[in-house]
């Protein structure tokens, strides 16, 4: 704690991943940030790796990229016009068997991780404020939703961080 306090009192920007409720006090500046993903602003590869869809899976790839298009992601019901997506009537005989699979891996995927899938939720890591510690609090998740959350936010938090230092981006997060 003492190491988060000295950043703290310099105003630098750090994100902790708190498994177990311990680091929610005693620091300055501190932002607590729920654990939640927005399934509309993740990318393919993200959603195939959320429904555990194997990089040699490239049929129910191909069909999780037909599903997920613009139109699903800016539904109202972003989970069911995925489902009724992925399920239509019109689809190709000859990937039903793929398109059950994939329908499968959604409603698994809902069920482990609809805890932290909010598709009411800004992008999360506006939620971040620099000079803060950030603190994501995962206590009451389970190991799967924490661990979920994690590489995610880490997973993004480096592509932004790579942005603003290598492309000198300015719309990069984290400057």
């Amino acid at each position: 704690t003492t190491y988060f306090d000295e950043l703290n009192k310099r105003g630098a920007t750090v994100v902790v991943f708190d498994y177990a409720g311990e680091y929610n006090i005693g620091f300055e500046r501190t932002n607590c940030i729920g654990p939640r993903i927005n399934p509309r602003f993740i990318s393919l590869d993200i959603l195939a790796k959320f429904l555990h869809i194997g990089e040699n899976a490239e049929r129910q790839m191909d069909v999780l990229a037909e599903a997920f298009s613009e139109d699903v992601k800016n539904s109202k019901d972003f989970w069911q016009t995925l489902i009724d997506t992925v399920t239509a009537e019109d689809a190709p005989r000859d990937r039903r068997a793929q398109r059950t699979r994939v329908l499968e891996k959604i409603q698994s995927a809902r069920r482990t991780l609809d805890a932290i899938f909010d598709v009411d939720t800004p992008y999360p890591l506006r939620g971040i404020k620099e000079g803060f510690v950030n603190i994501v609090s995962l206590p009451g998740y389970s190991l799967q939703q924490a661990n979920t959350a994690l590489s995610y936010y880490a997973e993004n938090i480096f592509k932004h961080r790579e942005r603003s230092v290598r492309k000198k981006d300015p719309a990069a997060l984290f400057q």
